[in-house]
């Protein structure tokens, strides 16, 4: 599925949320893994994040110069965008019969489709400009070194695959 950079870091967001929330156990292994994107990129099959979240909230080390750098926290304004998909993404999925039932989702295609089909609902016009473009935590699956990012234009297409389930660091 062709998405645009910007809808795909915002459900990775998504993603990562439902995981930091506890509503994606039965996918995650109770948390001992997690999920990440499955894309096709430059004629390789790649693992990959496209946002990074430290305890619930969307985070990325910005360089301040030479050698250093700061661990930024996003909030609003400046991730309107992601809560609004949170938003939806909960009004649409969550309620107060259907959480239990969330939790006990193991069909990965489901997820997937959840994900996809709010950002398309989204129709969205814009590119965030805080986030770096950049595939991060990349693991190629033909077993080649991982990858801490690849840098990507900024209004590059992905193709996303699938979710999958990894175990173990980048």
């Amino acid at each position: 599925m062709i998405v645009s950079l910007c809808e795909a870091q915002v459900m990775d967001y998504l993603l990562k949320k439902l995981q930091y929330r506890g509503f994606i156990k039965k996918l995650t292994e109770d948390n001992s893994s997690e999920l990440k994107w499955m894309i096709y990129y430059k004629n390789n099959l790649i693992k990959t994040d496209f946002v990074d979240l430290k305890d619930g909230s969307l985070v990325q080390k910005n360089y301040l110069g030479p050698y250093d750098y700061e661990l930024t926290t996003y909030y609003e304004p400046q991730i309107q965008l992601f809560t609004q998909a949170w938003t939806l993404f909960f009004e649409k999925y969550f309620t107060s019969r259907s959480i239990g039932q969330f939790e006990n989702l193991e069909e990965l295609a489901i997820l997937f489709e959840m994900l996809l089909y709010t950002v398309k609902e989204m129709n969205i016009q814009t590119n965030n400009d805080f986030l770096r473009p950049e595939l991060k935590n990349v693991i190629f699956n033909d077993s080649s070194s991982p990858l801490e990012f690849i840098y990507l234009e900024r209004f590059e297409d992905i193709d996303i695959i699938s979710l999958t389930c990894h175990i173990g660091g980048i």
